[in-house]
């Protein structure tokens, strides 16, 4: 009996877990380095940074940018950053302030959710026609 209701337990914890597109460009010499979450602790809000890098090689060198995205229904409580979905809560993170005086940061570690790179190619309607198109996606996953 206790199997049985670990398996349904398990099978509606996974029905339900949840997959956000948070960022869509087109994927000429880009790569996704890393995603993290950010918080702003006076305002009570939380989004997501990305961090792409050009790969193009006339530039001596790599260049990188961040990207800074808010994502529909992440909100920050003052210790943990959840995610509201389609009415299903999910913690993303926990926040711990760190330091002293003006050496504290906030110490952001992720706990239910993760940023997936997805590489796809889509058609796209310029208007006089039809062309398919390399995309960079990243994903925001829960767990």
């Amino acid at each position: 009996m206790k199997i049985i209701a670990l398996l349904v337990t398990l099978l509606t914890t996974s029905a339900f877990a949840a997959e956000i597109k948070v960022f869509d460009i087109p994927a000429w010499n880009q790569t996704f380095q890393s995603g993290t979450f950010q918080v702003n602790r006076e305002l009570g809000r939380a989004w997501v940074e990305l961090s792409v890098r050009d790969m193009n090689h006339h530039d001596r060198g790599y260049r990188g940018e961040t990207y800074r995205k808010i994502v529909e229904g992440l909100s920050f409580d003052g210790s943990t950053i959840r995610l509201d979905h389609e009415g299903q809560m999910f913690e993303c993170a926990t926040v711990t302030q760190r330091g002293r005086s003006i050496f504290r940061y906030n110490q952001v570690t992720k706990t239910g959710c993760d940023f997936v790179k997805r590489e796809a190619v889509v058609l796209r309607d310029t208007g006089f026609e039809v062309i398919k198109e390399k995309r960079l996606q990243v994903f925001l996953v829960t767990k």
